[in-house]
């Protein structure tokens, strides 16, 4: 398998303060923020591992028994060879005294690693990271209900000798101290350093449930968790037409429309909020899946 994945996930005011600056302008009146975001990235490819449970296995039999519908339990296993890692986190205050004449002051912390990160004084370092991240299944299926609750993506990623960027920010630059005479700090401080690292990653959930209208269509609803940000919801409709299965979503977090295809073995989804290079949510899977005997 190959994936590419990134998130970022960012508090309100934070993306408040980010639209004023990127547009250049300033608030009427005098206004703080408090910056809280972090960036989660990586691609590679590797080998993944999914094992099913069985339907005679005895806990599902005796919990279908007691809730009359069926259960099944799945566990899987990705091990990655990384070709890209990034991983930044900023967080501290804005603020601004209003007015078109006052200016922004910053007192930022900014904790960065990125195997493309170029520091002064930088040594080689391996070309390949490494990564196992884990996953684990419930679902219960009815006569015209489904439920499904998943947790994907926790593990390990590591990197020897990846460079990685402290920084911090701060504009209020000129002060006292305790004898009255001023002192001037350095307005961005920081070190560097390369060094063999490891970061977990957190697990993302998904709860999904299911109603299926008649044998070729069904509805559902997906409630989506990422570290960090509320509950994500999105609709999906899927209908059956011979041996093409097709359907349509929605996610409302990001406003974006998605199609899906499945044939054969073979699941295609493409979405997006926008049509062209505007677009602010893109989406793009294709998969293969076949049973082994």
């Amino acid at each position: 398998m190959a994936r590419s994945q990134a998130t970022l996930v960012a508090s309100q005011p934070t993306l408040e303060l980010a639209a004023l600056l990127a547009q250049g302008r300033q608030p009427a009146a005098a206004h703080s923020w408090a910056v809280d975001m972090r960036l989660r990235g990586f691609s590679g490819a590797g080998l993944s591992l999914a094992v099913d449970s069985a339907p005679g296995d005895r806990w599902a039999q005796a919990l279908s028994a007691a809730s009359g519908g069926q259960w099944q339990a799945s566990l899987s296993a990705e091990l990655l060879s990384l070709g890209r890692w990034r991983d930044r986190q900023m967080t501290g205050s804005a603020s601004h005294a209003g007015g078109a004449a006052a200016s922004y002051g910053f007192a930022l912390r900014s904790d960065a690693l990125d195997d493309r990160l170029s520091v002064p004084f930088q040594q080689a370092f391996a070309r390949r990271g490494s990564g196992l991240l884990l996953g684990a299944a419930l679902q219960w299926r009815g006569a015209d209900w489904s439920a499904r609750a998943a947790l994907q993506d926790g593990g390990w990623l590591h990197w020897r000798g990846v460079p990685r960027q402290q920084l911090a920010l701060n504009t209020a630059t000129l002060g006292f101290d305790a004898d009255g005479f001023l002192q001037y700090q350095p307005l961005l401080t920081g070190q560097n350093s390369q060094r063999s690292l490891t970061r977990q990653q957190p697990w993302q959930g998904t709860l999904l449930l299911e109603r299926q209208l008649d044998t070729q269509r069904s509805l559902a609803l997906a409630l989506r968790q990422l570290p960090g940000a509320p509950l994500l919801p999105a609709l999906h409709w899927r209908q059956r037409s011979g041996s093409l299965q097709w359907g349509l979503g929605w996610q409302l977090h990001e406003r974006r429309a998605s199609i899906d295809l499945a044939w054969g073995g073979w699941q295609l989804r493409a979405g997006a909020d926008k049509l062209g290079a505007g677009a602010h949510s893109r989406q793009l899977a294709l998969g293969w899946q076949t049973t082994l005997p």
